[in-house]
């Protein structure tokens, strides 16, 4: 941890303290959810990523994850993938608990008025069934290597 960002709840907070100390960060650069989250939270940091000690490489979470460890460096991560890959790499959490690193996902049926031929009984049988039916349970319980990776929210 050569910026000394470890244990620090405040995301901004930790990233700064790696653009401060230059230490070397891995950046998916895919345009993907994970990265654009990354960019909203540098921009909270008030850092422009560059220079040296920034990679953008430009690559998948998997192949980020294996780049930041060869070069012992910084990540943003998703809770699945490091849960799934963590035994295999050095790399240990530094930031955590922040809420704006919480990635939300959403159920959305499709209107059968603007798309003819939904089915929107099923749609609406599934929209109830993830958000307070089995499906709630079964995603809240989901476990890789022991870890939970979703946190639902109390009802």
């Amino acid at each position: 941890d050569p910026a000394r960002a470890g244990g620090e709840r405040d995301v901004a907070v930790a990233l700064r303290k790696i653009a401060a100390a230059r230490a070397r960060f891995v950046s998916r650069a895919d345009e993907s959810g994970t990265h654009r989250k990354e960019m909203t939270l540098w921009h909270a940091a008030g850092v422009i990523p560059a220079g040296p000690w920034y990679l953008a490489a430009g690559v998948g979470m998997g192949a980020a994850l294996r780049i930041a460890d060869e070069r012992g460096a910084y990540l943003l991560i998703d809770e699945a993938t490091y849960a799934a890959q963590r035994r295999a790499t050095d790399l240990v959490v530094v930031s955590a608990g922040d809420p704006r690193l919480a990635n939300i996902y959403a159920v959305i049926p499709v209107d059968p008025k603007k798309v003819p031929g939904v089915d929107a009984e099923a749609a609406a049988l599934f929209v109830r069934w993830v958000t307070a039916g089995n499906g709630r349970t079964m995603i809240a319980g989901f476990r890789i290597a022991g870890d939970p990776v979703f946190h639902v929210p109390a009802k």
